[in-house]
């Protein structure tokens, strides 16, 4: 078997797959999974790791394991030791994001949700949102029922 190569990638555009610095951790161009706040370091959401995860990572996990891996970047950036947070970047199992992997980050991130209810084919404006005036729901809330659909 031949080991496959992990790197990290600098922030931005693009990244096609971790980034581990001082502000943070990314997957992708811009799917936050750590960031820097005044009070500290802020991990993302347990289930929103979990749609990541499933979407991303191949192979047999338990489902927190993400968030798990986060939770030591988060810790090691909190104690400034960044060494230490890249190679827990490392061990995150993607060589790189491949273009529909990117795409699916992509529609998670934006919300994307296939089966909120549109104004029927036939009528004017057919397939846009009903605007039922509900919550917004926040952007990891978003990722739980979604990653099923789209990963």
């Amino acid at each position: 078997m031949i080991p496959v190569m992990r790197r990290l990638y600098p922030r931005g555009a693009a990244n096609k797959g971790i980034c581990v610095d001082d502000r943070g951790a990314m997957l992708g161009p811009d799917c936050v999974l750590i960031s820097r706040t005044p009070r500290g370091y802020r991990v993302l959401d347990p289930n929103a790791a979990a749609a990541l995860q499933k979407c991303v990572l191949d192979g047999p996990r338990d489902r927190d394991w993400l968030f798990r891996q986060c939770q030591r970047i988060a810790d090691a950036l909190g104690n400034r030791e960044l060494a230490l947070a890249q190679i827990y970047g490392l061990h995150i199992p993607i060589a790189e994001l491949e273009a529909p992997q990117l795409r699916s980050l992509a529609i998670i991130k934006a919300g994307f949700n296939p089966d909120e209810p549109r104004i029927p084919k036939g009528e004017p404006r057919a397939g846009e949102w009903t605007g039922d005036n509900r919550a917004t729901p926040r952007a990891h809330d978003m990722l739980k029922p979604y990653a099923e659909t789209v990963c």
